[in-house]
């Protein structure tokens, strides 16, 4: 039986921005999905004998990107196989290009980015981020 999930919603928001930013932040998450965008679909195991990296770290790593909705996996028994979810990817490219246009345009305040989130200082921006980090 097979049952394929998305594991998370499509970003539409500038957190949902920075968490995809963030997920990509990693070399290694890097290395994952040019393993998957070669071969379309992969369990832990493949990616493992492409990568020199322990089977526990990619199951990290895996986890942050499917959490990020970058993407999902189909479940085969006891067997999951990850694939990369395009339409989250384009979503992230479309939410990018709205991002380098307002930084491009002198005095936008006006976006299709959300600027409602309360300004954190950066000392506790690091601390927080410093918690929720993963490998």
């Amino acid at each position: 039986m097979t049952s394929r999930q998305a594991d998370a919603k499509p970003c539409c928001g500038d957190s949902d921005l920075a968490l995809l930013y963030k997920a990509l932040g990693h070399p290694a998450r890097i290395d994952i999905l040019h393993v998957l965008a070669d071969c379309d679909h992969a369990c832990c195991g493949e990616i493992v004998s492409r990568l020199s990296l322990a089977q526990s770290t990619v199951s990290q790593h895996l986890n942050v990107l499917k959490c990020a909705g970058l993407i999902g996996c189909e479940a085969k028994g006891r067997c999951c196989r990850y694939f990369i979810r395009r339409d989250a990817v384009r979503d992230f490219a479309s939410l990018s290009r709205s991002l380098v246009e307002m930084l491009q345009t002198p005095g936008s305040n006006e976006s299709n980015l959300s600027v409602d989130r309360p300004a954190v200082p950066d000392d506790d921006r690091e601390a927080e981020i410093s918690r929720k980090e993963t490998p």
